[in-house]
């Protein structure tokens, strides 16, 4: 036997492996049909150990997808568990001379780096939520909506008014509100003095205050030159990062609704299409939005995924994920059995580089004689002060 052509096999047979973990994951929180394409002659065609996987697989999906509606694609079941929904703007092609490498960022990049924030969401349409058909989120994602007209805009702050929620923008929100193209609108629109340079600006930041998640002087971009290019210019706003090249503001926060009688919003402006995921989270954090990932390595970029009462983790790096339920529940491994966590809310969760762990996540069961006020909160709650040990 050759000792390297098996140690090949193996390694083949590993990858499939995880790539087989990694797509059942998505598919069985997401509630996605799933079908199986392998090409035949390849180093990954399973061999008799893969298609066993792939029979254990099918056995665990069909229970998960018989159990709707009770266990429904808000997380663990709750739709207050729902934290942030992604809004995309239907007719931002329009308004585009070319999109290529601008939409790959604003609609590839950003709704995964939402992912791998750990940031169980919900995606709609510009006009979805206009029209109040949508289930309100904390926090709103605007990505491609280049055109939204002043009514549509005054549409957009009254509900995040009313509901108290943060809106971050990306590049130029509003800048086409059917009238006229101008920096003018994306002021309007994020409420924060927003201008334009004068020639296109390679794309490049550097974080200025930074925090758990990403330290300052952290720089991000991927260097194109979009036209229009733009930054801002407000004293009243909290600079978050600037420019690499002219040190001008590219992200800000502004607390909006100071007012005496008047309900509050927060503003989060990118003058940049691009976000990196330690920046989303430093973001969501220090806004005291909840987050479910309390602690993982620095340099991971995990993918996180909630749904049908369940949560699943895939990995970029190895080491331990401390995840927060924001509630006592019985956590279950799919993928191993003999793993669980009965009645807890804090997991420390061991991976390796390239695994994906499932878990189905389900509410702990009260006493008969206990009384209605003993149970979990239906919402996150605040993390405890301490990490219990697990």
């Amino acid at each position: 036997m050759n000792p390297t052509a098996a140690a090949g096999d193996d390694a083949a047979a590993k990858t499939l492996r995880q790539r087989l973990d990694h797509v059942f994951a998505v598919a069985a929180t997401q509630g996605m049909g799933l079908g199986w394409r392998i090409p035949i002659d390849t180093p990954e065609f399973p061999n008799e150990a893969a298609w066993s996987t792939l029979k254990s697989l099918k056995a665990m999906y069909s229970p998960i997808v018989e159990a709707k509606p009770v266990d429904g694609l808000d997380p663990f079941g709750r739709p207050e568990s729902r934290l942030m929904t992604v809004v995309l703007g239907e007719t931002g092609r329009f308004h585009q001379v070319c999109d290529t490498e601008i939409n790959n960022d604003l609609l590839r990049t950003l709704p995964a780096n939402v992912l791998r924030a750990g940031v169980p969401m919900q995606i709609c349409l510009l006009s979805d939520l206009l029209a109040g058909t949508v289930p309100a989120t904390p926090c709103y994602l605007f990505l491609n909506t280049f055109h939204i007209p002043a009514a549509s805009r005054d549409v957009l702050h009254t509900m995040l008014r009313e509901t108290g929620a943060t809106a971050i923008w990306l590049y130029a929100p509003g800048y086409c509100n059917g009238e006229a193209n101008a920096a003018a609108n994306i002021t309007a629109t994020v409420q924060m003095e927003v201008k334009p340079y004068d020639k296109p600006v390679p794309s490049g930041s550097v974080v200025t205050l930074g925090g758990v998640w990403i330290p300052t002087g952290t720089e991000f971009g991927n260097g194109a030159a979009w036209s229009p290019s733009f930054y801002i210019e407000d004293d009243d706003v909290n600079v978050i990062a600037t420019h690499s090249g002219s040190g001008k503001a590219s992200v800000a926060i502004a607390f909006l609704g100071d007012d005496e009688g008047e309900k509050g919003w927060t503003s989060v402006y990118c003058a940049e299409p691009v976000m990196p995921v330690g920046l989303l989270r430093e973001i969501l954090r220090t806004l005291e939005i909840y987050q479910y990932v309390r602690s993982a390595p620095p340099e991971s970029e995990d993918f996180y995924y909630f749904g049908r009462n369940s949560l699943a983790i895939h990995a970029t790096t190895g080491g331990e994920r401390i995840i927060d339920l924001g509630g006592v529940y019985n956590a279950q491994d799919l993928l191993d059995p003999a793993v669980g966590w009965p009645e807890k809310r804090v997991m420390t969760v061991p991976i390796e580089a390239g695994q994906t762990r499932i878990f189905k996540i389900m509410p702990v069961p009260l006493a008969d004689d206990a009384p209605p006020g003993d149970a979990e909160s239906s919402a996150p709650e605040e993390a405890p002060e301490e990490v219990p040990a697990v």
